[in-house]
C-alpha cells in the first residue's frame, strides 16, 4: 500500500502564507499579588498569545529573574511551530548564591512563593498544560535551583548564557529525583572560558540520565547577556518539538482511529493544534485504498467545529481529497464548507482566498461531471467576491460543455465584464485582461457559428496584443 505523494505541498503551504488574516495581538496582564510567603506585593506580568480564549487550555513559560517575557511572548506569536503559550515573569528577589548552592533565608520565602502561590495562581486563573522554567544568566542559576531541588516542578527547562558557581557543583543532585522525561535546552553563548566550560560540563554530566532530553547549541556571536536573543527559537523548538512532529499511522490503524488520537495526545500536551500543519501531515498519510466512510467520519467531526477549524483547513482538506485521491465527491463538501465559513468573514479576516475556493470547487465539480454545479459556483462566487477571474472560467467550462445556452450566458457574462468600471481595489476585485476577455468571447461566437463577431472579437484581442499566443493559437485552429 504506497502513500500518496504531497505534489500540492507547495500550493498548500502558499495558502498558509499568502492569505494570512488580521488577529487579535497580544495581551499583557499586570497585577499585583499580595504574597502570604514574603508578605509583600509582587508585580506580576502575564502575556497571553494573540487570539487567547479563556476556554482553551495553554503551555506557559515561566522567566525568572530577568525578564525578557516581551521578546519570549512577540517570538512565539511568530513561529507557527510552537503552540500558543502564556509567558509570565513575577519580579522577586531570587536569593541564589555563586558561592553556595542553597537560597538565602529571603530567597527562600520567594520560592515558596513561586511553588506554592505563582504556579497555582496561573493555573486557577488559566486553563493551562505544559510549563517550561526558563532564565538567562543568574536567571539560569534560578532555573537549575529548580531542577537540582524540586525537577518536577516544570515539564521543561530553557538556560542562556549560565554563570558558573565557585562551589563544586553536584552533578547528581540534578538528576536523582527525576521521575519523569524533562526537556533541557542549554545556550552557550560566547562567553568567558569558565562559563563556557561549566554550560559544557552541565551538558556532559545532564545528557546521562535517560530522563532528560538535553540539546546543547552554542552561538559564537552572542555575548553573556544576548545569549537568549540569538538562542530562544532554537530553545522553543526544542521544547515544544512534538507539536508539529506527529507520528506515523500504523499499518492496521483505522484513519479516524489515528487522526483523532494524535489531536488527543497534541490537546493533553500542548492545547489546540495547529490545524494546517496537522492536515498536511495526516491527511497526505491516506492511500487510494482508504476507505471512503472512516474519511467521512473524520470530516464530520471537523464540520462541527467552527471554533479550531477555519476555512483554510477545509480547502486543503478538499485539495488533498481531489489532487492525490479522485475522492471528488468528499472534496467538494469540503470546499463547501470552506466556502460557507469564508463568506461570513470580513475579506481582511479570512485565511483563504474566497475566489480560489469556488474555482477549485468549479474545478472539482467539473471532475464529477457536474457541469451545472460547475457553472453555478462560478457565478455565485463573483457575486461573493467580483472577481472576474472566475466568470472568464464560466466560459471556458461553458464553451468546453457545448451547450448553446450556457455558451449565450457567457457571452452575457463577458459583456458585463467590459462595461464594469476600473475596480476600487485591484488587488480584491481584479480585472481580467482584455484581450482575454474578447479571445473568449471569439471562442463563444465561434461555438455558435457566428463567424463574424467570432472575427471582430478575435481582432480586438489581438489589436491589444499582437503576440497573444493564445489568440494566435485559436485564429490558426479557425483558418
Amino acid at each position: 500500500m504506497k502513500v500518496i505523494q504531497t505534489k500540492q505541498i507547495l500550493i498548500l503551504f502558499i495558502c498558509v502564507f499568502g492569505f494570512l488574516f488580521t488577529t487579535k495581538a497580544q495581551e499583557l496582564v499586570k497585577e499585583k499579588f499580595y504574597s502570604n510567603s514574603v508578605q509583600d506585593s509582587i508585580d506580576i506580568k502575564i502575556w497571553l498569545p494573540k487570539n487567547y480564549d479563556s476556554q482553551k487550555s495553554y503551555p506557559v513559560i515561566y522567566e525568572f529573574v530577568y525578564d525578557h517575557t516581551d521578546y519570549i511572548a512577540a517570538t512565539l506569536n511568530h513561529i507557527y511551530e510552537c503552540p500558543s503559550t502564556i509567558v509570565v515573569h513575577a519580579d522577586f528577589y531570587p536569593g541564589t548564591s555563586y558561592d553556595n548552592p542553597a537560597l538565602s533565608a529571603k530567597g527562600e520565602k520567594y520560592y515558596q512563593f513561586v511553588k506554592a502561590e505563582l504556579i497555582p495562581h496561573i493555573k486557577k486563573k488559566y486553563k493551562t498544560l505544559h510549563s517550561t522554567a526558563t532564565g538567562l544568566s543568574q536567571g539560569a542559576d534560578y532555573v537549575n535551583y529548580i531542577l537540582r531541588t524540586n525537577p518536577e516542578l516544570f515539564d521543561a527547562y530553557m538556560i542562556f548564557a549560565i554563570e558558573s558557581p565557585n562551589y563544586k557543583p553536584d552533578f547528581i543532585a540534578y538528576t536523582n529525583k527525576l521521575k519523569e522525561k524533562k526537556d533541557y535546552f542549554i545556550a552557550v553563548a560566547n562567553d568567558v572560558e569558565r562559563r563556557v566550560k561549566y554550560a559544557e560540563e552541565l551538558n556532559t554530566n545532564l545528557s546521562e540520565n535517560e530522563n532528560l532530553n538535553v540539546e546543547k547549541k552554542e552561538y559564537k556571536n552572542a555575548d553573556h547577556s544576548y545569549g537568549m536573543l540569538y538562542g530562544l527559537v532554537d530553545g522553543l523548538l526544542f521544547i515544544y518539538r512534538d507539536f508539529v512532529s506527529y507520528r506515523k499511522m500504523e499499518k492496521e490503524e483505522s484513519f479516524s482511529h489515528y487522526f483523532f488520537n494524535v489531536v488527543d495526545d497534541i490537546e493533553n500536551k500542548y492545547g489546540t493544534p495547529f490545524y494546517v500543519g496537522l492536515i498536511i501531515q495526516t491527511f497526505t498519510q491516506l492511500t487510494k485504498e482508504s476507505p471512503k466512510e472512516d474519511i467521512q467520519t473524520v470530516l464530520d467531526k471537523l464540520f462541527q467545529d467552527e471554533v479550531n477549524i477555519s476555512e483554510l483547513d477545509l480547502f486543503n482538506i478538499g485539495n488533498i481529497l481531489s489532487s492525490e485521491l479522485n475522492y471528488h465527491d468528499l472534496s467538494a463538501t469540503a470546499f463547501e464548507e470552506s466556502i460557507k465559513r469564508g463568506k461570513t468573514k470580513k475579506v481582511g479576516d479570512r485565511k483563504m482566498n474566497l475566489s480560489n475556493t469556488y474555482s477549485w470547487l468549479a474545478n472539482t465539480n467539473h471532475k464529477l461531471k457536474n457541469n451545472e454545479g460547475v457553472l453555478s459556483t462560478l457565478e455565485e462566487g463573483f457575486e461573493n467576491t467580483q472577481d472576474e477571474y472566475l466568470l472568464s472560467r464560466f466560459a471556458q467550462y461553458a464553451n468546453f460543455y457545448e451547450n448553446e445556452k450556457d455558451i449565450k450566458k457567457a457571452i452575457k457574462h463577458l459583456l458585463f465584464m467590459l462595461a464594469l468600471p476600473e475596480s476600487e481595489n485591484p488587488d480584491l476585485n481584479p480585472k481580467e485582461p482584455k484581450q482575454k476577455v474578447y479571445l473568449l468571447l471569439s471562442q463563444s461566437f465561434w461555438k455558435l457559428k457566428n463567424i463574424e463577431e467570432s472575427k471582430k472579437y478575435l481582432n480586438k484581442s489581438l489589436e491589444i496584443d499582437p503576440e497573444y499566443e493564445s489568440a494566435l493559437e485559436f485564429q490558426k485552429s479557425i483558418q
